[in-house]
């Protein structure tokens, strides 16, 4: 975008510089080719006719002057050699001016465009330039891109390993928690209740140990004797009183 703007830029800086060199060429050409000086009618509207005009009587030998007062009758047109000489002479004088003016009028013209091929090379010059610093631009982007992509890839990977590591460490100290810990070790302390040694919890008792199976078992036997014990007693008191 930025380029774009700036050959839009000098493109529309030449084309004013066209139009610029194109109407100061035709304000010449007016000026020296089309002055009102050089018209056909001029004579009738020129502001200094009267003053340009001879007077009436110029002296006695006057030859526009008559005997009876009107202008000399004895023919037209008395000087007409000289008048066709000075307009020859003037034709001559305003074609060689004409010509020279012309020929400078070329001359500018192909300096003109000369200078206009050669600032056209200049800025397509510097358009290649800028072009070319775009391109190496573009590409100086594109690697750096790829770079921190490659870069973001390889961290993402290294974080999803270490991530990875973390997790399978959790779970090893995990499972070595669960394996030497008091629920699955069937610690019988952790049965315990908070309200006193002779009450347990029951999501977390694991039966009674051993010693508790023979405890019981003793106290069993034991009943079992006094209650055999006290039958032969009552067995042997009723047979005597019969």
């Amino acid at each position: 975008m930025v380029q774009n703007d700036q050959i839009l830029c000098l493109l529309d800086q030449r084309q004013q510089d066209d139009i610029r060199n194109l109407n100061k060429a035709i304000d010449e050409f007016r000026l020296q080719f089309q002055k009102k000086e050089d018209r056909r009618e001029y004579d009738l509207s020129d502001p200094l006719a009267l003053k340009k005009d001879l007077p009436p009587r110029l002296s006695d030998d006057d030859p526009r002057c008559s005997v009876s007062g009107v202008q000399r009758l004895m023919g037209e047109d008395l000087t007409e050699r000289e008048r066709r000489r000075r307009q020859q002479d003037q034709l001559r004088g305003w074609s060689l001016q004409q010509q020279q003016e012309l020929a400078k009028a070329l001359e500018d013209r192909r300096s003109a465009e000369s200078l206009y091929d050669k600032t056209r090379v200049e800025l397509d010059k510097k358009a290649m330039d800028l072009q070319k610093l775009e391109e190496q631009a573009r590409r100086e982007i594109c690697v750096y891109t790829k770079e921190f992509n490659r870069a973001q890839a390889e961290e993402s990977l290294e974080r999803k390993k270490l991530q990875k590591q973390l997790e399978q460490e959790d779970n090893s100290v995990e499972i070595l928690n669960n394996t030497g810990g008091d629920l699955l070790s069937e610690d019988p302390a952790q049965a315990t209740s908070a309200f006193g040694p002779h009450r347990v919890v029951p999501d977390r008792w694991k039966g009674m140990s051993p010693q508790q199976l023979k405890e019981v078992m003793d106290v069993q036997q034991q009943q079992i004797q006094e209650k055999t014990v006290g039958w032969s007693l009552w067995v042997t008191g009723g047979s005597r009183e019969v």
